[in-house]
């Protein structure tokens, strides 16, 4: 794009907030879209006359002058580039057109637009905990999320030309409530709520895949061991042990994959496996414990989110050893998260307590941690 205003301006880097909004004002021809890679809090582009940008109390605030009119969107272009290490709601209070989000590599807490949507493209990320989309109305808007999350969509004013997974409903009045049949029970889903009727719209899944060429993603690194594993191979011998190591391995598969994550590979008595989400990698570890508990085997699990380096089937940079030095804080049974980990999650059923500060091996300063229970 033209005028190319750098990144963000002066006092804007990153910061140690773990969640920012950002609030968009006659946002025009706009598009978004996430960064690990980039150091700072946001960069933006424009075309055509820039908008104000202000950064105070936790806030990016976009904003177009009064005079600014749809008839001048030709005109006009935006990208803003979101740095996915902390979490973001998005908020428009003044409506958005002609919109092109992908907002799958971040931490999306919210989403709300006040007046109508229009012409636009939505692409989620898998959510952690309950997140809520409000739209105060919609036409041609399409809304693209993980497959396997569970969603409610509820209309109210009216729908024609709904699709919502394999469903189409040509016209409904009033009231309108669809959801996936685990909405209720699933921890991690969308509520969809349109308040003012809707037209042309579509809401289905995709599976999400890492863009061709990056080498780099946002992701939560599980670690986890068999704690005495090499006494306990002693004690019951070799032919038990290796039917203990199969059980043990058949169930970290079975789970990872319940979870939506991908097991990247086994430690010999331990697994390293990564996942879209915070909350996700929790339950995992969790269930995994208790699983492995009721057959006689006791493990320790470490947990954190950050960027990670893509290597072939393999994974490496900070985050992977953080994690591993959070799981070798672990005593017997524990499941230790980092506080970025538990910032994340926070709002969802998940109970965290304080296992206060560890030094982590090779990492400086002491570290906050928390056990999941």
């Amino acid at each position: 794009m033209a005028g190319d205003l750098s990144a963000a301006p002066p006092g804007a880097p990153l910061g140690s907030a773990r969640s920012w909004r950002l609030r968009l004002v006659r946002a025009a021809n706009l598009s978004i879209g996430a960064d690990p890679s980039w150091p700072d809090l946001y960069r933006t582009r424009f075309e055509g006359a820039p908008p104000k940008v202000r950064v105070r109390d936790g806030v990016v605030t976009v904003e177009y002058g009064p005079r600014f009119r749809p008839g001048g969107w030709g005109r006009q272009a935006a990208e803003i580039i979101l740095n996915p290490s902390v979490g973001w709601r998005i908020e428009a209070p003044r409506g958005l057109e002609k919109l092109r989000a992908d907002l799958s590599g971040i931490q999306l807490l919210g989403l709300e637009v006040q007046h109508a949507t229009s012409k636009a493209e939505v692409t989620l990320p898998r959510p952690a905990g309950t997140v809520l989309l409000r739209f105060g109305g919609a036409s041609e808007v399409i809304i693209h999320r993980p497959t396997g999350t569970a969603a409610r969509v509820q209309v109210t004013g009216g729908a024609s030309r709904v699709s919502f997974d394999d469903q189409f409903y040509k016209a409904v009045g009033g009231e309108a409530s669809w959801k996936t049949s685990d909405f209720e029970q699933a921890a991690d889903r969308y509520e969809i709520d349109f308040a003012r009727g809707v037209r042309d719209v579509l809401i289905d899944t995709l599976k999400l895949q890492v863009a061709r060429g990056s080498q780099r993603l946002l992701a939560t690194v599980l670690f986890t061991d068999i704690v005495g594993s090499t006494e306990r191979a002693r004690a019951v011998g070799d032919q038990r042990w290796r039917e203990l190591l199969d059980l043990h391995d058949e169930a970290a598969r079975r789970l990872v994959d319940q979870e939506g994550g991908r097991l990247i590979k086994s430690t010999g008595d331990g697994i390293l496996a990564v996942f879209d989400g915070p909350g996700r990698g929790i339950r995992c570890a969790l269930a995994l414990r208790k699983e492995l508990r009721e057959s006689g085997i006791e493990i320790r699990a470490g947990l954190h989110t950050g960027e990670v380096d893509l290597r072939g089937d393999d994974v490496g940079g900070i985050a992977v050893h953080l994690a591993a030095r959070i799981m070798a804080a672990a005593g017997p049974g524990e499941v230790l998260v980092s506080r970025t980990v538990r910032d994340l999650v926070g709002g969802s059923d998940i109970a965290l307590e304080d296992h206060g500060t560890h030094t982590l091996k090779g990492l400086g300063d002491p570290w906050q941690l928390f056990a999941a229970s």
